[in-house]
């Protein structure tokens, strides 16, 4: 922080951003969600909220100007009830108030309007006694034989769907438990839908009072929706819209396993191409079910395949320098503590060979940088022309290079590097003319058990080596 803001008085830190004196109420982000996803999916959540108030609007109308049209999308069917169409007002107007911080209190307000109407539906069917709240608002003449109750799965789910809102209306929104609640109104929801879809009313006429509307568990289904996306980077939703390949896989597959199998069920069981046979319609929603899974496994394998060897690929680029295609230093390290761990439990050895090119620096003063970094990368073929593939032949860092030799002692060590400076020194360089290097070696445990020893001592024998004359093999003396 700088010093005017140090001095600046509480006031003035207290309306500077978060990320520079610390906002403990700030809300923390999921580095790894998709921005764009999330705001669609709080926009969706808008939308969602504003459709299911326009419908309960739309049916509330046709109470009051007596458009029985209105109350159902198909013909000869019941229709959405008054007290449920108020639900659904009121439990739009609450999903689009979550957001809202000027206003907090509608969406609880509304919430908990929508749970004592729901609650008190609820209780009329348990004790088979009218609270008289059916009929408050509009006399429903038609000839049911409990006119304005509400169906009771309908009373259930907004009861379910409205303690998911409470939960999100608080000071302190516990995401988590609304979601889990609103998965349960959604399922039923989608049942109810099936039912209608797949000609089953058994799934949305299970009492004797009323049958759910179409509408309604429609209405209910959007409504689940709406609770999920009103939170996307929170609770179970995270995953969701995660950039990660877990998300992609969730946005991928969960809609198609969602829809693809209604979309069947709608396909051969409602329609005619079941050939008059329920049991063959069956058959061929199981075949095609099949299909399906493997479909969508087969392309998980893929994508989780695909997604593997890109990982893979970018960890290797990642340890390669961009150079001389050679190791980096950061492979190097973490080869070293590899080596040195499998050297303490083997009771093995090995040695480390560090090469630092002669007079380099005159070479880029005299040639170029260009010139330089060419003779970098031939430098780096000839040394690993001579090298074993178990051997690591890394860039150090500037000129220099260290050789990891698995499994070699000072003697054999002595042998390779004396190799390594010999194809250096007959090596051909355009424009430079002849190179030479320095080597230091020293041998795991004998110079040092540890890898900063290790690598101290055969840095120490290349400095040797270059104070006796250069273009010569030095091993260490440490033990």
């Amino acid at each position: 922080m700088t010093a005017a803001a140090r001095s600046a008085p509480l006031e003035t830190l207290a309306s500077l951003p978060g990320n520079l004196v610390g906002n403990p109420s700030q809300k923390k982000r999921h580095p790894h969600l998709s921005l764009l996803g999330l705001n669609i999916a709080k926009r969706l959540s808008f939308l969602f909220g504003a459709l299911i108030a326009g419908l309960a609007t739309i049916v509330m109308l046709g109470w009051f100007s007596h458009v029985p049209e209105l109350l159902t999308s198909l013909p000869g069917y019941v229709g959405m009830k008054a007290n449920t169409a108020l639900c659904f007002l009121l439990g739009g107007i609450a999903v689009m108030s979550l957001k809202n911080k000027r206003v907090p209190l509608i969406s609880l307000f509304c919430s908990v309007a929508v749970l004592l109407i729901a609650a008190l539906n609820v209780l009329e069917f348990v004790s088979h006694h009218s609270f008289g709240i059916d009929e408050l608002l509009i006399i429903d003449r038609s000839s049911s034989a409990f006119p304005g109750m509400m169906a009771p799965l309908a009373a259930v789910n907004l009861c379910v769907a409205a303690c998911s809102l409470i939960c999100l209306s608080m000071r302190a929104p516990r995401v988590v438990l609304a979601q889990l609640i609103a998965l349960l109104a959604g399922m039923s929801s989608l049942f109810a839908m099936l039912g209608y879809m797949l000609g089953v009313p058994s799934l949305y006429d299970a009492t004797p009072y009323s049958s759910i509307a179409l509408q309604s568990a429609a209405a209910l289904f959007t409504f689940s929706l709406s609770i999920f996306f009103s939170h996307p980077d929170s609770g179970i939703m995270t995953l969701f819209w995660s950039e990660t390949s877990g998300g992609v896989v969730a946005r991928r597959l969960i809609p198609m396993a969602v829809a693809v199998p209604i979309v069947l069920a709608g396909f051969f069981v409602r329609d005619n191409f079941n050939f008059g046979e329920i049991k063959l319609g069956v058959a061929l929603i199981v075949i095609c079910n099949v299909l399906l899974f493997v479909i969508l496994v087969w392309w998980l394998a893929l994508f989780l395949d695909r997604s593997e060897k890109q990982k893979l690929q970018l960890e290797r680029l990642s340890q390669i320098d961009p150079l001389t295609g050679v190791f980096n230093r950061r492979f190097c390290d973490q080869r070293l503590d590899e080596e040195v761990k499998r050297c303490q439990r083997f009771q093995t050895s090995f040695s480390l060979i560090v090469i630092d090119i002669d007079h380099f620096k005159h070479i880029n003063d005299s040639h170029g940088h260009l010139a330089g970094d060419s003779a970098l990368c031939e430098v780096a073929r000839l040394l690993k022309s001579c090298l074993r593939d178990v051997d690591s032949l890394c860039r150090f860092g500037g000129e220099e290079f260290v050789v990891l030799a698995v499994g070699t002692n000072i003697a054999a060590a002595a042998i390779l590097a004396e190799r390594l400076r010999c194809a250096v020194a007959q090596g051909e360089f355009p424009d430079i003319g002849k190179l030479t290097i320095s080597i230091g070696i020293a041998e795991y445990p004998l110079h040092g058990d540890e890898v900063s020893t290790l690598i101290g001592a055969a840095d120490a024998a290349m400095y040797q080596a270059k104070s006796q004359g250069r273009n010569r093999v030095s091993i260490s003396l440490a033990a």
